[in-house]
């Protein structure tokens, strides 16, 4: 994978395109220069970078288990397009079941607690009962109530409502249920083994919904520069020209930018491709790398100027291997092919 490598140290940026005369004497090179003929750039892949699609909200959805249970049915198999509430695995929990009978007990003695200390109170304010005796029976409830909260949060944690409890309830079994919208990409769960809370998910969802382009690049695009991305599998998708966000990875030190499409576009998630160039910026042409020469006022390329040659300043957008693509030259201009060969070049010195 060739790396993009923009504005380098190397390579100036940013300057004024001008054209400056020879030095005087500048001297010539003791090898013959190649000259050639300025061509609009066409090697996009100067710009490529790895990139794949990272999940929207709710794009991904893992089916585990709060408590252990026994698994008596799996009603799913990968490729399997599913909709939310769809049931995909059944278990039998003990827990639930007494998490269930636990809260329904708790209420009742609650209802009957609460009528209790209601005839208690009249019965303080007519000076015919002790507060002691109040208080007594008010922290008997607020136990029963502790009671409650804690099955509730049994059935809370393992998503069940009332509907869901009361199946379990009734049936013995947990039914778990997709939560999206999507295509199942794994399952786990095995016909009489066991689930365990902190083990890998029984069933692994991906929704197909419109998702981020995460792209890995070594230095930022150029202004102006036109991206898409383009998976290993299906079309090609145009991305907004500026990224949602920018950040540093500390792992390689690359730039992180995410990109959203262009228009709303539906992608798997994890879907690995390449960032490539759509459209490069106005002005923006192709030259090999070594006719580029580092001078002391920034990046320039030595231009056939009549029968002799001047330097011209140039803005390096980007290079990679043997091109490079800048702006500051015109079409039909004719440059020499390596900067260290040309006319201009610093005459060799004795002993080199």
């Amino acid at each position: 994978m060739r790396r993009i490598l923009l504005c380098a140290t190397l390579l100036g940026c940013g300057k004024a395109p001008t054209e400056l005369p020879a030095p005087e004497p500048a001297g010539a090179s003791s090898v013959e220069t190649r000259w050639l003929t300025v061509t609009p750039a066409t090697d996009q892949a100067i710009l490529e970078a790895t990139a794949w699609t990272v999940a929207a909200p709710g794009g991904v959805a893992l089916l585990t288990t709060t408590v252990r249970g026994r698994i008596e049915r799996v009603l799913t198999r990968p490729g399997d397009r599913v909709h939310a509430g769809d049931a995909l695995v059944q278990l039998r929990a003990p827990e639930l079941v007494s998490a269930v009978a636990a809260r329904a007990s708790a209420q009742k003695r609650i209802t009957a607690y609460e009528k209790h200390v209601k005839e208690l109170a009249a019965l303080r304010r007519d000076g015919l009962l002790r507060t002691a005796e109040l208080f007594q029976v008010e922290a008997q409830l607020a136990d029963i109530q502790a009671e409650r909260s804690a099955a509730e949060a049994i059935l809370r944690g393992a998503g069940l409502d009332d509907a869901a409890a009361a199946e379990v309830q009734q049936t013995g079994l947990w039914t778990l249920r997709a939560p999206i919208d999507g295509v199942v990409r794994a399952v786990t769960a095995e016909l009489g083994g066991l689930a365990e809370p902190g083990a890998p998910p029984l069933v692994q969802l991906v929704g197909d919904r419109a998702a981020r382009v995460e792209a890995h690049l070594h230095q930022p695009l150029p202004a102006g520069v036109r991206v898409r991305f383009e998976p290993t599998l299906g079309p090609a998708v145009d991305l907004q020209d500026a990224a949602t966000a920018t950040a540093i990875d500390p792992q390689d030190g690359s730039q992180v930018r995410w990109f959203e499409p262009a228009t709303p576009t539906e992608l798997p998630t994890n879907l690995r491709g390449r960032l490539v160039v759509a459209a490069l910026p106005d002005g923006a042409f192709q030259v090999p790398a070594r006719a580029l020469m580092q001078r002391p006022d920034g990046a320039a390329v030595v231009l056939q100027q009549g029968a002799g040659a001047v330097f011209r300043h140039v803005e390096v957008l980007a290079v990679s291997g043997t091109s490079a693509i800048v702006r500051g030259v015109h079409k039909a201009d004719v440059i020499a092919a390596e900067a260290d060969r040309s006319p201009l070049a610093r005459p060799p010195e004795a002993g080199e």
